[in-house]
């Protein structure tokens, strides 16, 4: 398919760059003199990355035959429905900007790599520079505390950028490197997106049946390695990695089984018309006794923004899923990549937030974007 001009794309880059230190520094919350910075450009960047994507969206849909169909009708749903949703709950501009920032990302990603192989280096070469940063910010923070700390996502969701199109030396050991920050970060959440993308690299060297006595071999010694591994930095940390990974999640307090049963008591006792519109963005935390978000997109997006984003929620998960399978099934290179990023994506979606915090989540969406643009062009260059 036909791509805007390069200079479209490198603008694109920029503010995308932008928009990730802003928040980043947001999130990181060590940087108390530069916050309201960082949230300020975060707000501006993000507006602006909606209104220069909607603008290339729409300029790409009134001069080309484009079929909505697929992701890209739920994209489209999801920009045009979200909008009339926080009308009706009286949010702010930023508001409306960082809820349909997902679905914008990805299909300005998609429309402006088009079949670009060039422009694919350029976004991972912009992937590994923020993920230096991410790793730079993530020990600097071990350094400084010893209790679990949120700052490995700078860097984990940028994995999927690192593993794209390398070889399997090279993501094999990218592999070892993040499963090891993942138990040095104490959260749960990192390392049961790498055990799950562990899991997603014995079925992909299963899958290929070259060599099954190898591969069996492998699958043993990398297993024995993860093992060693965890002992290791487990004796390092004297022994808080194993109590953190043991903890139990007990319905009491702030921990997830008290807030999951609190909002869901919430969501059954809201007003139909609430069900349907939803609460507002952040809802959640604004009206919970607790004062805390969801912690389950899930949960999160049917209190929020009702049942028909809902819906489209849960399109979105079929799409990946089915996406992720596709790939696995034709045993395509992309599939480790991509299913490191659903490994990620199913993880924090079911104990964390992506959706919600419309921030790192994007580096997902901006690879599915690409990916899906690729398998298009090779899917239309077959016919």
């Amino acid at each position: 398919m036909k791509t805007f001009p390069s200079i479209f794309f490198f603008v694109y880059c920029i503010l995308f760059l932008m928009f990730s230190w802003a928040f980043t520094q947001y999130w990181n919350g060590n940087m108390n003199d530069i916050s309201n910075l960082s949230d300020t450009l975060m707000n501006k960047t993000g507006l602006a990355l909606v209104m220069y994507g909607l603008f290339l969206w729409f300029i790409w849909t009134i001069n080309a035959e484009v079929k909505f169909r697929g992701i890209h009708l739920i994209c489209l749903l999801w920009t045009i429905i979200m909008p009339i949703m926080m009308h009706y709950n009286k949010e702010n501009i930023n508001a409306y900007a960082r809820t349909i920032l997902w679905p914008v990302i990805f299909e300005v990603t998609y429309l402006l790599h088009g079949n670009s192989e060039g422009r694919s280096k350029v976004l991972r070469y912009m992937y590994i520079i923020i993920a230096i940063y991410g790793v730079y910010l993530f020990l600097q923070t071990r350094y400084l505390i010893t209790m679990q700390t949120n700052t490995i996502y700078f860097s984990l969701l940028t994995l999927p950028w690192l593993l794209y199109g390398q070889s399997k030396r090279v993501r094999n050991m990218l592999l070892f490197v993040f499963t090891l920050l993942a138990l040095l970060s104490l959260k749960r959440s990192a390392m049961l997106s790498m055990s799950l993308t562990w899991f997603f690299y014995v079925m992909e060297m299963i899958k290929s049946k070259r060599n099954l006595f190898y591969s069996f071999i492998l699958i043993g010694g990398l297993s024995i390695g993860v093992m060693q591994l965890y002992n290791s930095v487990n004796k390092q940390l004297e022994g808080v990695l194993s109590e953190r990974v043991n903890r139990e999640e007990l319905d009491e307090g702030r921990n997830r089984l008290a807030i999951w049963n609190l909002t869901i008591a919430m969501i059954q006792s809201s007003p139909g018309e609430k069900l349907i519109k939803g609460h507002g963005h952040y809802g959640v935390k604004k009206t919970s006794m607790l004062k805390i978000s969801a912690h389950n997109d899930f949960l999160e997006v049917i209190y929020d923004y009702g049942i028909i984003i809902f819906a489209l929620y849960l399109c979105l998960w079929g799409y990946v899923i089915k996406r992720c399978y596709y790939l696995y099934k034709i045993e395509s290179p992309l599939f480790l990549p991509y299913a490191n990023a659903l490994s990620i994506f199913i993880v924090m979606s079911m104990v964390s937030h992506l959706i919600l915090y419309t921030s790192y989540i994007n580096y997902l969406v901006m690879f599915w974007g690409m990916i899906e643009a690729k398998i298009e062009y090779y899917s239309n260059k077959i016919k």
